[in-house]
């Protein structure tokens, strides 16, 4: 299957994105124009326009992988032209049961949940911030931003006083 990838995160940028593309697009070969083109996926919602017009082009089905902020950011011209493109996805993955709820205000298709994973290989080699080896404890880790919508004051609040 050639799927054409667009996203617009790279290999050496940070965040959980970048991480996410390269994840995803590192099993596969290197695009070529000269092989037909089976699938666009579309690596976040803010490319779902691009993913249009692609779709126009080639006519291949779109596949969008959205993820929360994609869906809530608060710019009146991006959710409008949010909900002007969803139409065009032939399938959607989301990263969480949350955002599929958020994304069927909108959509009517299919929509699949797959939440993110780790590599433990990533631990064999922990590089500058090792992880402490525990036995018989209970290790809670959190990898994200510290921003109010990943949940991390509400859980150390309400939640982790009470464990």
């Amino acid at each position: 299957m050639n799927i054409l990838f667009l996203t617009r995160k790279r290999a050496r940028d940070t965040g959980g994105l970048a991480r996410f593309c390269t994840a995803l697009t590192g099993g596969f070969s290197a695009f070529s124009w000269r092989t037909s083109i089976d699938v666009i996926h579309v690596t976040d919602a803010t490319l779902l326009p691009l993913g249009a017009i692609a779709k126009a082009i080639f006519q291949r089905p779109l596949v969008l992988t959205a993820h929360g902020l994609d869906l809530t950011w608060p710019n009146a011209l991006y959710q409008t032209a949010l909900r002007w493109f969803l139409p065009w996805a032939d399938a959607i993955v989301v990263d969480s049961g949350a955002t599929r709820r958020l994304i069927l205000n909108n959509y009517y298709g299919p929509v699949h949940v797959i939440s993110p994973g780790i590599s433990v290989a990533q631990f064999a080699h922990p590089g500058p911030f090792p992880l402490p080896h525990v036995t018989g404890n209970i290790v809670l880790l959190t990898v994200g931003n510290l921003v109010p919508r990943k949940g991390h004051a509400w859980f150390l609040q309400l939640v982790f006083r009470k464990l």
